[in-house]
């Protein structure tokens, strides 16, 4: 095998910043709409990548496919009822993210090192950093998320962790489980309630395998006393955010209450209420093809105008939300591949312990998988969700040979050699 160009590595590095600042929140103003770095970087290397590639190695899968149906359902309609400028951003929209599924699919994955992983960790825990330093330095020592898309971050950084660890790019030593160990202790002070269920099943796949017990025993021993410590250190702040994962429903979080002057108990869980609330309205007005894209935010902004703009302007649930612009039509072609991915990795998973008792892939996928679904689920919207969904579209062509080269880097001695399994 030829040495990857500088042109691929230079793609290779495009592609681990565009994931990696993924949540920073930064954007660009342009006449042809909001561009992020994200967006910015994929139409960089997007040439330079198809540049490197002769015809006959160009790939592309069948999930790739299903996600430009997908685009397609939800976009065209409404580029055809709207002006040309809308319709127009649009368009530059969906470029990029086929963009950006092109460019997962045909990068070669030879231009990719250890160092791209650190990078992109690096990028991950400093945008972490900023977020918490600008928190503390408002007055704010726990709670934070007020900047927006870096609090997703508290649930991506640690399956960042995860993956690098699994694939034993990073040591599982007693280093990594205390590093485990403050990321739950972040977790747990950022208020980030949905983090905390991904993360425990994140640990498990990262630390809960036959090999060993030892380290994920070390990870649950020294979680447990950093999370005492902190709760008796913030007067059982700690205990109290836990406790409201499993609590139920406050009314301090209805619109109604908000309306008359309330403060909402939890402003996440107030504007998810009124978005749930809209989103279901109009999934009941349009059930079949929905109520075009940006529905739910115009109706919220024309029939509750007179709330609060921070009620308005959040969707804070891509299900609901792809439910009422797109109906079931448009539902059913965003879980065709996603639901052809959870097939083929339960799939391969089977074949490849049974030739090589290998774990390696499925736990990757669980790591990724989860805080995914939990960020769909709960908090989802724009241009993020739609890569997200790309990436979970293409993961079971990417994965297996992600896993086969962990596995040949670790155990060179073995004569059996880890293959990707077809799409």
């Amino acid at each position: 095998m030829t040495a990857p160009s500088l042109t691929e590595r230079a793609v290779a590095t495009g592609l681990v910043l565009a994931l990696a600042g993924l949540f920073s929140g930064l954007t660009a103003n342009t006449p042809l709409g909001s561009l992020k770095p994200f967006d910015i970087l994929i139409m960089l290397i997007t040439v330079p990548c198809l540049a490197s590639k002769s015809l006959a190695d160009f790939k592309i899968s069948t999930g790739l496919l299903l996600m430009i149906v997908f685009y397609l359902v939800c976009t065209v309609p409404s580029c055809l009822e709207n002006d040309f400028l809308y319709g127009l951003r649009r368009a530059i929209q969906v470029m990029i993210l086929v963009s950006f599924g092109v460019v997962l699919l045909n990068v070669n994955p030879a231009a990719f090192t250890r160092r791209h992983y650190v990078l992109a960790l690096a990028v991950m825990a400093c945008i972490v950093a900023v977020n918490v330093v600008w928190h503390v330095a408002n007055g704010y020592l726990t709670d934070w998320k007020r900047l927006g898309d870096p609090k997703s971050l508290f649930i991506f950084l640690p399956a960042c962790v995860g993956v690098g660890i699994v694939l034993k790019v990073l040591p599982r030593n007693a280093l990594t489980a205390a590093i485990w160990a403050l990321l739950c202790v972040l977790i747990l002070m950022s208020g980030e309630r949905k983090a905390l269920p991904a993360f425990f099943l994140i640990s498990l796949a990262v630390y809960l395998d036959l090999n060993s017990l030892r380290g994920f025993a070390l990870a649950v021993v020294a979680g447990l006393v950093v999370v005492i410590a902190g709760d008796i250190v913030l007067d059982g702040y700690v205990f109290r955010r836990i406790e409201s994962i499993f609590a139920g429903s406050d009314a301090r979080n209805d619109p109604l209450y908000i309306l008359q002057g309330g403060i909402p108990a939890s402003l996440s869980d107030a504007q998810r209420k009124l978005g749930i609330q809209v989103a279901t309205q109009l999934f009941h007005d349009n059930p079949i093809f929905g109520s075009g894209m940006e529905s739910t935010v115009n109706y919220a902004r024309s029939h509750f105008s007179n709330y609060p703009k921070f009620l308005t302007g959040v969707a804070h649930n891509e299900f609901w939300r792809v439910l009422a612009e797109h109906g079931i039509f448009g539902m059913t072609f965003m879980l065709i591949p996603m639901l052809r991915t959870l097939y083929l990795t339960a799939m391969d998973s089977i074949t490849l312990y049974r030739l090589n008792g290998q774990t390696t892939y499925p736990r990757c996928m669980l790591i990724i998988l989860v805080p995914i679904a939990a960020y769909m689920w709960s908090e989802g919207s724009g241009v993020e969700m739609f890569a997200l969904i790309m990436l979970v579209a293409l993961l079971p062509d990417l994965m297996p040979g992600i896993a086969a080269r962990a596995q040949a880097r670790t155990r060179p001695e073995s004569r059996r050699t880890l293959v990707a399994l077809p799409a």
